[in-house]
């Protein structure tokens, strides 16, 4: 599960990351979005058992031009990886990161997982005898609504 906000950084989102790890502790819950290692922090002392990172990079993102935020993908993971980093060494704890948004040609993939990424947390899908990851993120075309009520 992965409580995803165009800002990760706000008490709701770090108060139903603690709800559900109280309630319901075998339950791999993550949060995000976040651009940086302080919000990285937040979530993680919140109790996300990951945390997806990035805001705006995304092709039809329109966070960036409402909320006036946002971050370029490399250094959100290279700034997330670090918090993350001195995270664990601080509790022992590791937060894997995923880098969510702004992944264009395949080639960013492995850049992102050089930065500090772990993996996209889409499920595996065999085509052809290789393996994919299909994901669309809340703004992707899939999920928007045709008609309004």
């Amino acid at each position: 599960m992965c409580f995803d906000s165009s800002d990760g950084y706000n008490d709701r989102q770090a108060q139903a990351l603690t709800w559900v790890k109280k309630h319901y502790p075998e339950i791999s819950v993550g949060g995000g979005n976040v651009v940086d290692g302080e919000t990285l922090t937040f979530l993680a002392e919140a109790g996300a058992d990951f945390v997806k990172v990035g805001v705006g990079g995304g092709s039809i993102c329109i966070t960036r031009d409402r909320k006036g935020l946002g971050r370029g993908q490399a250094s959100a993971v290279l700034d997330a990886a670090a918090a993350r980093d001195a995270f664990r060494e601080r509790t022992g704890g590791y937060v894997p990161i995923c880098s969510d948004g702004g992944l264009v040609p395949d080639y960013h993939v492995a850049l992102a997982l050089a930065m500090g990424a772990v993996q996209s947390p889409a499920r595996l899908t065999l085509v052809s005898d290789q393996s994919f990851k299909k994901s669309h993120a809340n703004v992707s075309l899939r999920d928007i609504p045709t008609t309004v009520s």
